[in-house]
């Protein structure tokens, strides 16, 4: 009768700390898929400064902060950005993609971050870009079957608008994923 309980003691005690191994496990797990998303994501960037509610921001703030010695002594480099999401149709292959980032940079002050590589070997800060130009990265085109010279669709919601805008531009080229 003692050795009934205690093999069944033991066996509850195995089983509970496997429950509770197992749950520090998987969250160890998530909490590193968390950390290593967000510093894929943002791949160099080690600060950003963002307006409330994802409004855009006046640009003299940016102007003031680059021109703050302080602030640019301890930089690379500093660049105003706009970062939508938006979906996207490549009009030749007729693929598309419901969620995408998009990006608007300057290519002046852009350049602290290194230039782009493009899938063709060659390099650009992106200054010769065309406005109904642009850019997408070798996943995008990818999963687009897309390619330099392409018609893509951009749907998009601005902030602060109530409808949407559909803009159409050419792929300039593919620039490699970093």
């Amino acid at each position: 009768r003692h050795r009934t309980h205690s093999v069944l003691v033991v066996a509850g005690l195995l089983i509970g700390t496997s429950i509770i191994a197992g749950a520090m496990v998987t969250g160890d797990s998530i909490d590193n898929f968390i950390v290593k998303t967000t510093y894929d994501s943002l791949d160099l960037v080690d600060v950003t400064v963002k307006a409330p509610n994802d409004a855009y921001f006046d640009e003299t703030i940016f102007t003031e902060i680059n021109a703050d010695g302080n602030v640019a002594s301890h930089a690379d480099g500093m660049a105003p950005a706009i970062v939508a999401m938006a979906s996207i149709e490549d009009v030749q292959s007729g693929q598309s993609e419901a969620s995408i980032s998009v990006v608007g940079f300057d290519p002046v002050f852009d350049g602290g971050f290194g230039a782009f590589e493009l899938a063709d070997g060659t390099a650009t800060q992106g200054s010769d870009l065309l406005p109904d130009e642009v850019f997408i990265n070798g996943n995008a085109a990818q999963k687009l079957d897309a390619q330099a010279g392409d018609s893509v669709i951009l749907r998009y919601l601005p902030v602060g608008e109530s409808y949407g805008h559909v803009s159409t531009f050419t792929v300039k080229q593919v620039v490699i994923d970093s």
